[in-house]
């Protein structure tokens, strides 16, 4: 069966900061959007299924808004309440008639601090966050989508940037996040309903080092860890992935002017681990990449 799909959208935006003290600003936008949406289907023979197929015309309008307090010069506040409109990403090549007519909705409400320390050579941002969207298109089965009622998030995030000297730097980051399902019957079998989110982890988090100059030499080297913890892999919440830590390692040689050559290893362990499993076939996982070398060249104009 084939099933051309054309989407074109096209947007409006409006953006704006009010200051209403020398320490505070308030900080908003505006977006409407036109999405048209054509799906058609034609059986194995050729012939179109106007049973299956569907149009669709969306006019979404979004905003968001927030203010920003400045503690210090150096350290400031902030808040935003964001709401979002969005197609249903790639699920939307396996829905047919009555299977998609909204576009799934979200808002999102973020508090969070900024600050620049130690004369800059130290950033970083604390936020908290919680997220809820509905009528989000899953994948339940082969070729088979549910729009489910209710998914929520909340969490914490933590990034910082260090700079210790000339050499050498650091930077990392941290998210816990717990994200579970509201009303949510993906079949008349499983009921998902509060259970964790397939494929979210609770942690990740990400550590960098670099070493630049080294000697003195055009050449930069730099490591990296990943760690993601564990995740389910159904709705049902009855398959579990493990935990992995990957490290990753690089090598930056400045030859000539504006040109860099890059050499990298990801996964320089070679460590065998499950990236994410696929709920739309049960018990089927894909396994991440092994280690790998690329070489690349940057030029800057």
């Amino acid at each position: 069966m084939k099933s051309p799909t054309t989407m074109v959208q096209a947007g409006l935006f409006l953006e704006d900061v009010l200051t209403i003290r020398d320490n505070l600003r308030l900080v908003g936008g505006f977006r409407y959007d036109w999405l048209s949406l054509d799906r058609q289907n034609y059986r194995q023979n050729g012939q179109f299924n106007a049973a299956t197929s569907f149009k669709g015309h969306y006019n979404p309008d979004n905003f968001r808004i927030g203010p920003v307090f400045d503690l210090t010069k150096n350290v400031s506040l902030y808040g935003v309440y964001t709401t979002g409109e969005d197609p249903p990403g790639s699920n939307l090549f396996l829905a047919n008639r009555g299977q998609f007519t909204k576009l799934s909705h979200s808002r999102q409400g973020e508090i969070g601090v900024k600050a620049s320390l130690w004369d800059g050579r130290l950033t970083t941002t604390l936020a908290l966050y919680d997220i809820r969207r509905t009528r989000m298109l899953v994948s339940t089965g082969p070729d088979t989508v549910a729009t489910a009622g209710v998914q929520k998030s909340r969490g914490v995030e933590w990034q910082g940037d260090l700079v210790l000297n000339r050499h050498w730097s650091l930077s990392g980051n941290v998210a816990y996040t717990y994200s579970r399902y509201g009303s949510f019957h993906p079949s008349a079998s499983v009921d998902a309903s509060g259970n964790q989110v397939p494929d979210v982890p609770a942690v990740t988090a990400n550590l960098w080092a670099i070493w630049s100059r080294v000697g003195d030499l055009p050449l930069d080297l730099g490591a990296g860890m990943r760690y993601v913890s564990a995740r389910k892999g159904d709705y049902a919440n009855t398959l579990s992935l493990k935990d992995y830590a990957l490290v990753n390692v690089f090598a930056g040689w400045y030859a000539y002017k504006n040109i860099t050559v890059y050499g990298r290893i990801d996964n320089i362990g070679n460590k065998r681990f499950i990236q994410w499993a696929d709920t739309g076939y049960a018990g089927q996982v894909m396994f991440g990449a092994p280690r790998s070398f690329s070489i690349s060249a940057q030029a800057d104009f």
